[in-house]
């Protein structure tokens, strides 16, 4: 045996023969008294190793060569070093429990393994323990360790080796056991075969690194797993792609009273309205909801000051939330920022694509809606979406991490993390991220507006318009300093969208700047005139809008002629619209149409120039008409059908809007049977050039139905307003405009079918229903009104007739 005093700082010490607990304590004395550092280390076949060098001394005693005890595996429910949880307060989870059990199973012969995996604050630890509490009688042993990181899980390994040996008192500071020692004696208890009814939960396993998977600061956790595949193993974890496990996703709460009793439970309060608003904004997260209800609970403030200060002042309410004892160190308003930093190591660009979702509506997040502002947008971006697989790639690396969740078809953000991106990742507010998603926005709008289905598109990209004028962005943005195309386009997107003030603001700003740093006589500044002349006249600014529309239609016509020389020049303003009425121009509308159907071949700006020479000549039809110059807007419709007619064709769906203005008129005009046959035309092309499900199509229906109802014809009108109601409850939900237009309409015809004595019996109502179709329409063609429409109470004709009418655009 080598003297230990002959040991130099820095050597190392064998001990070959395996010495007696007797010399150990002699031996580690003896270095002791020379005032060396030395660690022990050694197994029952090496015998004890002892490294020297300086200083203090640090025992590390061999678990292995300790004394042989009678195993024990009955050890029951062990959760000492678990989150105290109070269980009376758990809520819910009955589906995720009942899966747990069946996949925990302790009778089976196999390995169980079960992730139950979900964004942080979603409450994974809470349903383990929960679990562990009402489930330990049927495993032998119900072990918790805490899996953050490879050096706490080490930590529960040797503080469970040292209690199975019955050597936790020989612990302290100066007396450690072999970490690696530990870690296998504990794998090997878990392996024996008598030891296989077991359950271990590995709690906040965050950080995976594995093939696959890669990670600066995690560890593989099957490092820890038992030699022998047996027991079963309960994994919590925000990562999702745990492949070697059952995963099971546990998601927020659907159900609003599970929310309100966290809410009550937390606060100590009864839950009333501002509880139930309070609940809903912050989406069934229970972290949320439980910070909520602690907060409140130690405060005089209600659940409605709560929720403002939470819109409001979320700053104010990060700073001044303390930590809860049911999520150790973490808070509603950092729980996430761990997740970001592994996403930041692992794809740099998901993290940034998460930066830009916070200026975006958290619903309805795809591909194309960040592809379209990728060509001018910074490099991370154009990276990010150069090809779908590319994308994705992305997008998993945060939904991995439960930061995004995955629809049909489509991406989502939790309100909540949603509300952290902003308040969070954009503390300081980022011009450029901010920026970068209106330009995402417009480029969307522009690219599609020409598609048939443009009108889903536009309901999609609304809601991420409306997230840029709303909360915190609302008065951050400068709208001054935005690009004067994307204002355009976000401008035609809140007209599309019925959204006339916020159109109104945009387009102005664009007008103006157009003015100031390009050309006031550019093609571009006359259609931004001719779309603000559309706003103003549906905000019932009649002078401004004639201003606009004139404005632009002298602006096309000024650049249609300049492709024309001498004689062939026209002024189309006088021929179209400085019309007397009963003035006859038929030579002149017909060298008009040549002229612009020549100009329609030359370049593009010319047959744009020409195409809107059109399009606001009908928009000039409908202003002209609510100004009471009836014979004037006739004369802008059926001249702008005529040219739509001959250079677009019968089929192109901007005859089919000039149609539809024109049999409005024609209805202002109580020409009925002129307006139903301009409407069955538009009907039937929209069934050729447009999906069924096109509110176009429901807003005909609508307009047939008044129509159909001022002829007296009402079980055709219905008919009518059944089928539009039916469309626009799926299109749009029952509470949108034209939705509540459609209801009124059918509830006015059936209240004048009850005061008109029409029976609705099954037995008679063919017989009265043929007899009231065939009067109505005689009365109509006749020019008379019919006994229904006589009968019509003072007033609701023209209340249900103007507000409700349609153009369809």
């Amino acid at each position: 045996m080598v003297r230990a005093d002959s040991c130099k700082n820095g050597d190392l010490l064998h001990l070959a023969a395996r010495p007696n607990a007797a010399q150990m304590t002699a031996l580690q004395a003896k270095i002791l008294d020379m005032g060396h550092n030395a660690t022990f280390s050694g197994d029952r076949n090496q015998g004890l190793q002892v490294g020297i060098s300086s200083g203090t001394i640090n025992n590390v005693f061999n678990i292995e060569s300790a004394t042989k005890i009678t195993p024990n595996y009955q050890l029951g429910l062990r959760l000492s070093e678990a989150p105290q949880i109070d269980d009376d307060l758990f809520v819910g989870r009955e589906p995720e429990l009942e899966q747990l059990e069946e996949w925990l199973s302790p009778k089976t012969t196999k390995q169980n393994i079960v992730a139950v995996s979900g964004l942080g604050g979603m409450g994974k630890t809470q349903l383990s323990i929960h679990f562990a509490k009402h489930h330990h009688k049927s495993y032998s042993s119900v072990l918790w360790f805490n899996a953050n990181n490879a050096a706490t899980l080490t930590t529960g390994y040797v503080q469970l080796a040292l209690w199975l040996i019955g050597q936790e008192e020989r612990r302290s500071e100066e007396n450690q056991p072999d970490e690696d020692q530990a870690v296998r004696y504990v794998r090997r208890w878990l392996s024996q075969p008598e030891n296989d009814q077991w359950l271990v939960i590995y709690d906040n396993y965050d950080d995976p690194q594995m093939p696959g998977i890669k990670s600066s600061t995690g560890y593989d956790i099957r490092q820890f797993f038992p030699e022998r595949t047996q027991g079963s193993v309960l994994i919590t974890t925000r990562f999702s792609g745990l492949t070697f496990a059952n995963r099971l996703p546990l998601l927020k709460f659907e159900d609003i009273d599970q929310s309100l009793t966290i809410l009550a439970n937390w606060s100590g309060r009864s839950t009333e309205e501002g509880a139930r608003k309070l609940a809903n904004r912050l989406a069934g997260l229970p972290l949320a909801l439980t910070t909520a209800g602690s907060y409140l609970r130690k405060t005089t403030d209600s659940f409605s000051d709560y929720l403002q200060m939470y819109q409001e002042s979320w700053d104010d309410l990060a700073d001044n939330s303390n930590e809860l004892l049911e999520y150790a160190d973490r808070t509603l308003y950092s729980t996430w920022n761990m997740s970001l930093k592994q996403v930041q190591d692992q794809d740099p660009e998901a993290a940034n694509l998460l930066r830009l979702m916070a200026y975006l509506s958290n619903q309805d997040l795809w591909y194309e809606l960040f592809q379209e502002g990728a060509e001018s947008g910074p490099a991370w971006l154009q990276d990010v979406v150069k090809s779908k697989p590319r994308f994705n790639r992305a997008i998993t690396k945060l939904q991995e991490y439960s930061l995004v969740e995955v629809g049909a078809g489509t991406y989502s953000l939790h309100t909540c993390v949603h509300d952290w991106t902003l308040e969070y990742l954009n503390r300081g507010f980022d011009a450029e991220f901010c920026l970068l998603a209106i330009h995402c926005i417009a480029q969307n709008t522009k690219h599609h507006d020409n598609d048939a289905d443009f009108w889903k598109l536009t309901r999609r990209l609304g809601q991420h318009v409306s997230r840029l004028e709303h909360g915190r962005l609302e008065g951050l943005i400068d709208w001054s300093g935005v690009d004067i195309a994307d204002l355009y386009e976000l401008g035609y997107l809140h007209l599309f969208n019925q959204q006339l003030v916020a159109a109104e603001k945009k387009l102005q700003l664009s007008l103006q700047g157009h003015e100031e740093r390009l050309s006031s006589n550019d093609l571009k500044t006359y259609r931004l005139a001719g779309t603000l002349g559309m706003v103003y006249r549906r905000l019932n600014k009649l002078p401004e809008a004639v201003m606009m529309f004139e404005r632009a239609l002298k602006g096309c016509i000024m650049i249609v002629n300049s492709s024309h020389i001498g004689t062939l020049k026209l002024d189309i303003f006088n021929i179209l619209v400085n019309v007397s009425p009963g003035q006859d121009k038929t030579t002149e509308v017909e060298m008009l149409y040549q002229h612009l159907l020549e100009g329609s071949q030359k370049t593009r700006d010319i047959s744009f120039a020409t195409e809107w020479i059109l399009y606001v000549l009908c928009q000039l039809g409908p202003v002209y008409s609510a100004q009471g110059k009836i014979n004037e807007a006739e004369i802008m419709l059926k001249g702008a059908l005529q040219g739509y007619e001959k250079i677009l064709g019968a089929d192109d769906i901007w005859t089919l809007y000039a149609q539809l203005d024109l049999g409005l008129l024609y209805r202002a005009q109580r020409k009925l049977v002129d307006a139903e046959k301009m409407f069955m035309k538009v009907l039937k092309g929209n069934k050729r050039l447009l999906t069924a499900e096109h509110p176009n199509t429901f807003h005909l229906l609508y307009n047939l139905g008044l129509v159909y109802r001022d002829q007296g014809r009402l079980v055709k009108a219905r008919t009518a307003f059944q089928q539009a109601l039916k469309g626009y409850s799926k299109a749009f939900g029952p509470d949108h405009e034209d939705t509540m237009k459609a209801v009124t309409g059918l509830r006015l015809v059936n209240e004048r079918r009850k005061r008109n004595g029409i029976r609705t019996a099954r037995a008679g109502e063919r017989g009265s229903e043929d007899e009231e179709e065939t009067k109505g329409q005689e009365d109509s063609e006749s020019g008379e009104e019919s006994e229904d429409e006589g009968d019509c109470e003072d007033g609701e004709d023209g209340e249900d007739g103007e507000d409700g009418e349609e153009d369809g655009r």
